[in-house]
């Protein structure tokens, strides 16, 4: 073994587009490839996005929900890092439309784990797939909860709206307009205490069921 193989070959320099990016190398090399990735991502994200933007108008024209699911699995859920595009949210619409319930919830399970999650949007799904799968008293929490989100940013509770989208649930289960008034009292009292608590709605909420519950027996 010669001398020279105990030491380690400098690597190559990068080939360079122009002048400037040559400059920026010599004279901030860190810099140089700090944006060299951030421009790779970009890249990246960009072409994930195109796929998902061609995907669905696809979808428009031929109605195909395995394809159009397919193209938005592998953006969204297998590609790593994930396309960041807000039409994460689609993937959920076409689960739903598909009836895979299943991988909505553990789609739902994933954008939780996220750094900043839209728990207003993740709720609001969720209560849907438990309208759907008929648990209108877990919907209606969920509700309460995606609405206890949205007045954190919105700094108002939209009343009107919670009750219509409760509404439903209320029905199925019997419950009066009173109860109604309840609920969305829950809310509006935790929303004027600036007090942004889930678990303490929850908590809140299974009183109001734990009471419901001995009234009717």
């Amino acid at each position: 073994m010669g001398i020279f193989s105990f030491f380690k070959s400098k690597p190559k320099p990068p080939v360079f587009a122009n002048e400037s990016e040559e400059f920026l190398y010599k004279v901030n090399p860190k810099y140089y490839w700090e944006r060299k990735k951030f421009e790779e991502d970009l890249a990246y994200q960009n072409e994930l996005l195109s796929k998902v933007n061609a995907a669905r108008e696809k979808y428009k024209k031929d109605g195909d929900l395995s394809a159009v699911i397919q193209v938005y699995e592998f953006a969204f859920i297998e590609s790593d890092p994930p396309c960041k595009s807000s039409q994460c949210f689609l993937l959920l619409d076409f689960y739903l439309k598909a009836d895979l319930n299943d991988k909505a919830w553990s789609y739902l399970n994933k954008l939780l784990t996220e750094e900043k999650p839209h728990f207003e949007k993740i709720r609001m799904y969720q209560a849907r797939l438990l309208k759907k799968e008929k648990r209108w008293k877990d919907a209606i929490q969920m509700y309460m909860l995606e609405y206890l989100a949205k007045s954190e940013w919105k700094k108002t509770f939209d009343k009107e709206m919670f009750i219509k989208d409760i509404r439903s649930s209320i029905n199925k289960l019997n419950w009066s307009d009173e109860d109604i008034i309840s609920l969305s009292n829950l809310v509006e009292k935790q929303v004027k205490k600036k007090d942004y608590s889930e678990e303490k709605l929850i908590k809140s909420y299974r009183k109001f069921l734990s009471e419901k519950s001995d009234v009717v027996s």
